[in-house]
């Protein structure tokens, strides 16, 4: 009985083969148009010489603009910071580390301040943009990226962090057209008049930009369309 149905499976697997109907199991080949998958990215480094900067009003009230965001306003504050003097690695997956350099720029406005965990310590929305550059240490690699998060004074109101997302906008060299995102945290020690210490880390993923789907095609305008023939 047992070897009956067994052999009815065995001829209903090859009725269903000969007639097209691939096996629920059977490998499915991929589409060279699929999304390559993303690969994992962590990069970091340190600062020596960042420093802040404020738009300040003259007499005339003319703006001079020493931040790229908030513009013309006096409450506007930003941070920049660069690996000048100092140093920046780069990886993706388990690959070794390779250097590279980095900029980076946080603006937000005094008047955002909001209460942290004592009523002298304040976190502010901010948002900025960065750059990724000579990676691997080719001037041809590079990444751009904007970022959202807050700025925040720490309990001992000495320092300052950030935390916060950033999103690849452009890259060239090896990371052309890349898209990507992650989060992005700044370690700023003191807030001197100049050169200020601070630490950076990103931890995001990254991958080639999606293949641009194919266009539909286009009906002629000389295509013959049928005409219903009137029921008799």
């Amino acid at each position: 009985m047992l070897n009956r149905i067994k052999l009815l499976f065995f001829a209903t697997g090859l009725m269903l083969v000969t007639a097209g109907v691939k096996p629920v199991m059977a490998k499915v080949k991929a589409n060279a148009d699929a999304v390559a998958p993303s690969s994992s990215t962590l990069a970091r480094g340190t600062s020596v010489d960042g420093y802040w900067a404020t738009d300040t009003a003259s007499w005339d009230w003319m703006y001079t603009n020493g931040c790229s965001y908030c513009l013309g306003d006096p409450s506007c504050q930003c941070f920049y910071s660069d690996s000048t003097n100092g140093s920046g690695i780069f990886q993706v997956n388990i690959n070794q580390y390779t250097t590279m350099t980095w900029t980076q720029e946080i603006d937000y406005t005094t008047d955002a301040a909001m209460l942290s965990g004592s009523p002298w310590n304040a976190c502010y929305p901010a948002s900025g943009e960065g750059q990724m550059e000579d990676i691997g240490g080719s001037p041809s690699n590079s990444l751009q990226y904007d970022t959202t998060g807050q700025l925040c004074v720490t309990p001992d109101g000495l320092n300052q962090t950030y935390t916060g997302s950033y999103i690849i906008t452009s890259g060239s060299g090896l990371y052309e057209d890349y898209q990507g995102s992650g989060t992005i945290g700044d370690g700023i020690y003191g807030r001197l008049p100049s050169e200020v210490v601070s630490q950076i880390q990103y931890n995001g993923n990254f991958v080639p930009a999606a293949p641009s789907p194919s266009p539909l095609p286009t009906a002629s305008p000389y295509a013959y369309v049928a005409t219903p023939t009137p029921a008799p």
